[in-house]
């Protein structure tokens, strides 16, 4: 351990009255962009030189958790039930299409597999049923949606 010099001055600490003492750090003005057009936003709220207003595509965060998704998860124990229960009738088409096919070719590999192929099945179903939970709703309140 070091002892000071004597010899040195001493840094005194600031007081409040002195000049040099700042309380708070001075006010900065925030220099805000618009997201879509990168011009200098003079009012937070819209852009003037696009259409840009707070609030684009931006999505409540309690909006994710709908009972809607989970609606169509339960569907899917038919895959694509769930899909065209959401609005996306040409997906749901091609998954059953698709679990139809998977269950033909896997029966059709018969005994050379020993059954172990026909764990990628569920695999495959649980695959759809997340697709199913994560997509976009196109139909939003229809008279299936519960209330």
């Amino acid at each position: 351990m070091s002892v000071p010099d004597p010899n040195l001055p001493v840094a005194e600490p600031h007081s409040p009255s002195s000049p040099t003492h700042y309380s708070q750090p001075a006010p900065q003005t925030p220099s805000m962009i618009c997201p879509l057009c990168a011009a200098p936003l003079e009012d937070p709220e819209r852009c003037g030189k696009c259409d840009w207003v707070k609030g684009y595509r931006h999505r409540d965060s309690i909006d994710r958790f709908q009972s809607r998704d989970l609606v169509a998860v339960a569907l899917s124990v038919v895959p694509g039930l769930g899909h065209f229960y959401k609005g996306h009738s040409k997906a749901a088409l091609g998954f059953f299409v698709g679990v139809l096919v998977m269950i033909a070719l896997l029966s059709a590999l018969g005994i050379e597999g020993m059954g172990f192929q026909f764990l990628l099945l569920p695999v495959y179903w649980i695959w759809v049923m997340i697709q199913a939970y994560l997509i976009e709703d196109r139909r939003g309140d229809s008279f299936l949606s519960p209330k």
